[in-house]
C-alpha cells in the first residue's frame, strides 16, 4: 500500500509538471490566446545632411533656410586651394576646371559616420549649366549608393541647366530627386519658396518641421 501511494504522488507531480511545460511552450510560441509578446518598433526618422559649397555665400542662405524648415545636419565643401574673391579670376579658374574635367581636392573634415544619412540635399552655384567641379570630388569620393540625393543651386538664368544629370551620372546609385533653382539676387528672401518646394515633394514633405 505504501509504495502505490507513492507511485500516486510521483504521477500527479509528473503530470502537473507536464502540463506546466506545455503552458509555457504555448506562452513562448503565441499560442495562448489574447496574448502578444512582439513589440513593435517605430520606424526610424530619415537623417539628413545638407552639404553645400557656396563662393559669394548666396547657396549658403539657401542652405540655411533647408535646415531651418527639416533639420538635419550641415556641411560646407570647401576646397584645399580657395577661390579668388574677385569675379573674373574666379571664373577663369572655374572655366579652366571645367574644360579639364578637374577634380580639387577639398578641405573639409567630414563625418566617420557618413553612411548613416539617408537624404543628402547636395548645393552649389551653377557653374557653367553644372555644379563646380569640386562638387564632383565629393560625390565621387561617397557615391551615396542607396540613398537620395536632393540638388539645389543659386543661379544667374540658367537654373539648374545639366547639374542634375550630372550628379546622377557620378551617383548612378543614387536616387536624385527634382532639385531647386534660386535666382541668386532672390536667395536672401527665398524662405517661402523653399518650403513650397519642399511641400510640392512627396518624398520631401514629411521631414518638415511641425
Amino acid at each position: 500500500m505504501r509504495n502505490k501511494i507513492i507511485l500516486n504522488i510521483k504521477t500527479n507531480h509528473s503530470r502537473r509538471t507536464v502540463l506546466k511545460g506545455l503552458g509555457m511552450a504555448a506562452l513562448v510560441t503565441g499560442m495562448l490566446p489574447f496574448t502578444s509578446l512582439t513589440a513593435h518598433a517605430a520606424p526610424e526618422s530619415p537623417k539628413v545632411l545638407i552639404a553645400y559649397f557656396s563662393h559669394t555665400g548666396n547657396t549658403r542662405t539657401v542652405a540655411q533656410m533647408i535646415h531651418t524648415a527639416v533639420g538635419g545636419d550641415m556641411l560646407e565643401i570647401k576646397v584645399q586651394q580657395a577661390y579668388p574673391s574677385e569675379h573674373n579670376p574666379t571664373e577663369r579658374r572655374a572655366r579652366q576646371e571645367f574644360d579639364d574635367k578637374a577634380r580639387p581636392a577639398l578641405a573639409t573634415t567630414f563625418p566617420a559616420d557618413m553612411d548613416k544619412y539617408n537624404i543628402i540635399f547636395v548645393g552649389y552655384p551653377n557653374w557653367f549649366k553644372t555644379a563646380p567641379m569640386a562638387m564632383f570630388t565629393f560625390l565621387e569620393q561617397f557615391k551615396f549608393a542607396g540613398k537620395t540625393i536632393v540638388p539645389f543651386t543659386t543661379h544667374g538664368g540658367n537654373g539648374l541647366a545639366n547639374s542634375s544629370r550630372d550628379i546622377a551620372s557620378a551617383c548612378p546609385q543614387a536616387t536624385v530627386l527634382e532639385g531647386l533653382a534660386v535666382s541668386g539676387r532672390r536667395a536672401a528672401s527665398a524662405q517661402e519658396t523653399v518650403t513650397q518646394w519642399l511641400q510640392g515633394n512627396a518624398q520631401l514633405v514629411g521631414l518638415i518641421r511641425k
